[in-house]
C-alpha cells in the first residue's frame, strides 16, 4: 500500500484524526505520517499476524491494556488477503472500534480481478452492514459516485460503526418490512442507494459555512446525516411526516451528527420563523404533495432572502397511459415543469441530470450525476435536480444575519457590517461573495441590472452591481457595451460618499474599467483607472 501523505491527508479528510489499530501494515510511512498528523497509532504487522475467525485471539493480547477501542480500525490488503469470512470479521472488530472500520487494501486493487469475489467492493460492503455497520456519511461523495460503476475495491471504503442501541432500535428486519416506504440507504448496497446519498454529497457542496440547513422529508435521516458529515452548516434540520420514520432518524443520527429531527409536512413547517433557514434540500418530495404551490411557498416563508433549495424529482416516470404508476405520486414532472414550479420567488441557478441502473426507465444506464446548462437540450435521464436561490429582490425580510460573522470577533467591523452598509444586505451572499453566489451568470447578471434599477447610484449595492456586469463584459468580450459600462463607472466615481464600502466598491469598480480599457487598446483610458 502506498501510504504517503496524500493518502493520509485523504483518510483525516473522511474520518478525522484520533486513535488507529492498524492491522496488516508493512509500511513505516503509513504510521508515520498518522502520527504527523497528530493521531495515536498502534500497528498489528501482518500477514504473520494470520486471522483466525474469532480474531480477538490473534489481536487482543497485542493490545496494550485500556487502549481500546480506537476511534478506527484501518485493516490494510495483507490483512484482508487473509480473510475467509468477512462478516465474522467485521462482527468481531465491533469490540475494537468506536467509530469506523477502514478498508485499505492497496496492491489488492491493482490485483482485484484476479481474486474474484475477494476483490469486489460489494462483498466487503454486504459483510460490513451484515455485522452492524453502515456506509460512512463521511465518506460519500460525487466523485465517488461515478467510481462505484467499476466493481472492484476502492483504495479507501469507510464503514460507520451502528452501535447496539441504535441496532436495537432500528433493526435490518423492520427496515426490509418498511422498505416501500422508507429505506436507510447507508445499511444497503445498490445502485439506487448510491443515488439517493450521492443527491446529498450534492446538496452539501452548496451549503455554506454556518449555514442553517434543512432536509425536507428526510425519510430515515442518512442523508440528513451526509449533510451535517459533509458540510460546514451550522445547525441541522431534519423533516418528515412519518413519526416512525422521524424516531429511527432520531436514534440513528441525531446525537452523533447533531440533527433536530421532527415530525411535521413540509406545508406546515410551524416550527420554524419566517426567514430562519439559509439552506432546504428535499429531494423526490413535491411529487408527492398534492397542491405542490403550498409546499413551495412554505419554503419561500421559511427561507432567508439569500436562501437556497435544492431538490429532485423524477423524469417523466410514466406508463403508455401518460401517468406516473406509483401510487404515492401526483405529478409527473419533466425539466420545464419542475423549473416553472420554482418560477415565483426564485432564481434557478443549476440543474443537474442524474441516472442509475435498474430504475424505473433506464435499467441498463452507468451511474451518472452531472451539471448541465438550464437550456440545453438533454437526452433522457432518471431524474433531474434544480437549485435555485430565493430572489432576494421579491423575498420578504427580516433582520439581516450573515451566519459566518454573526458570532465572530468581526463583529462590529466595517468588513462584515453588511446591514449598516448596503441599502439591502441580502444581496451580498447571492451576488456579490464569491464562492456562494448565484452560481449560472445569466442569472447574476440579471440580478445585477435589476439591483442597478431600483437602488440609488450611490449606494454599495450599485457599485457591486457595476463591477459585476463589468466582469462579465470583460468574460464575454462585448466591445460594443464597454462604452455604457464606463459611463456607469464614471458616475459611481463622481457620488462622495464616507461609506466604506463605497470606497471598496469604487476602487472595484476602477480597476475593472481599466481592464476593458485595456482590452480595448485604449491605454491611456486604462492607465488612468488604475
Amino acid at each position: 500500500m502506498t501510504a504517503g501523505i496524500k493518502f493520509v491527508e485523504e483518510l483525516l479528510g473522511v474520518v478525522g484524526p484520533g486513535s488507529f489499530l492498524v492491522l496488516g501494515c508493512e509500511e513505516t510511512s503509513l504510521p508515520a505520517e498518522l502520527l504527523a498528523h497528530g493521531c495515536r497509532v498502534f500497528v498489528v504487522p501482518g500477514p504473520a499476524a494470520r486471522f483466525e475467525h474469532d480474531f480477538g485471539g490473534c489481536v487482543g493480547p497485542l493490545l496494550p491494556e485500556g487502549t481500546a477501542p480506537f476511534d478506527c480500525v484501518l485493516v490494510c490488503g495483507s490483512m484482508m488477503m487473509a480473510i475467509d469470512d468477512p462478516v465474522s470479521v467485521f462482527a468481531a472488530l465491533r469490540n475494537y472500534t468506536s467509530r469506523y472500520v477502514i478498508l485499505a487494501p492497496g496492491e489488492m486493487v491493482a490485483h482485484a480481478h484476479a481474486l474474484g469475489g475477494r476483490g469486489q467492493q460489494s462483498s466487503w460492503a454486504q459483510s460490513a452492514l451484515a455485522a452492524g455497520f453502515r456506509r460512512a456519511p463521511t465518506q460519500f461523495s460525487v466523485g465517488l459516485y461515478g467510481d462505484l460503476n467499476h466493481p472492484q475495491l476502492c483504495e479507501l471504503s469507510v464503514f460507520e460503526l451502528i452501535d447496539d442501541a441504535a441496532l436495537q432500535a432500528g433493526p435490518m428486519d423492520w427496515l426490509l418490512a418498511n422498505r416501500d416506504l422508507h429505506m436507510d440507504m447507508s445499511r444497503e448496497w445498490s445502485p439506487r442507494a448510491d443515488a439517493h446519498m450521492v443527491r446529498y454529497a450534492l446538496a452539501a457542496d452548496w451549503v455554506r459555512p454556518g449555514d442553517t440547513v434543512l432536509d425536507c422529508a428526510c425519510g430515515l435521516g442518512y442523508g440528513s446525516a451526509i449533510l451535517a458529515a459533509r458540510s460546514s452548516g451550522a445547525r441541522f434540520f431534519g423533516v418528515d411526516v412519518d413519526q416512525g420514520a422521524v424516531g429511527y432518524a432520531s436514534h440513528q443520527f441525531g446525537e452523533r451528527y447533531g440533527i433536530e429531527f421532527v415530525a411535521a409536512s413540509g406545508t406546515d413547517l410551524h416550527f420554524l420563523e419566517d426567514a430562519s433557514v439559509d439552506i432546504i434540500v428535499s429531494f423526490e418530495t413535491i411529487e408527492h404533495v398534492e397542491n405542490y404551490d403550498e409546499l413551495i411557498a412554505e419554503f419561500r416563508r421559511v427561507l432567508k432572502p439569500d436562501g437556497r433549495i435544492v431538490a429532485s424529482v423524477p423524469n417523466l416516470w410514466v406508463d403508455e397511459t401518460g401517468r406516473d404508476p406509483n401510487p404515492y405520486h401526483f405529478h409527473a414532472f419533466d425539466w420545464p415543469k419542475f423549473r416553472d414550479a420554482f418560477a415565483d420567488g426564485f432564481i434557478v441557478e443549476a440543474r443537474y441530470r442524474q441516472d442509475a441502473p435498474g430504475g424505473f426507465k433506464l435499467w441498463d444506464a452507468q451511474r451518472l450525476l452531472e451539471r448541465r446548462p438550464l437550456e440545453s437540450h438533454e437526452p433522457d435521464t432518471e431524474w433531474w435536480i434544480i437549485v435555485a436561490s430565493a430572489d432576494p429582490l421579491v423575498a420578504s425580510r427580516g433582520r439581516y444575519r450573515h451566519p459566518q460573522f454573526e458570532r465572530s470577533a468581526c463583529s462590529g467591523s466595517h468588513v462584515a457590517e453588511f446591514a449598516g452598509h448596503y441599502d439591502d444586505p441580502w444581496l451580498y451572499r447571492p451576488m456579490v461573495q464569491m464562492g456562494e453566489r448565484i452560481a449560472d451568470p445569466v442569472a447574476l447578471d440579471d440580478l445585477a441590472l435589476r439591483v442597478l434599477g431600483r437602488v440609488p447610484i450611490e449606494s454599495a449595492d450599485a457599485g457591486a452591481a457595476i463591477t459585476i456586469l463589468g466582469y462579465r463584459l470583460l468574460e464575454l468580450d462585448r466591445h460594443q457595451q464597454v462604452p455604457d459600462l464606463l459611463d456607469l463607472v464614471e458616475a459611481y466615481l463622481a457620488q462622495s460618499s464616507g461609506n466604506p464600502h463605497v470606497q471598496r466598491w469604487k476602487i472595484s469598480a476602477s480597476y475593472v474599467a481599466a481592464l476593458l480599457c485595456r482590452r480595448l487598446g485604449d491605454r491611456a483610458a486604462a492607465a488612468g483607472y488604475f
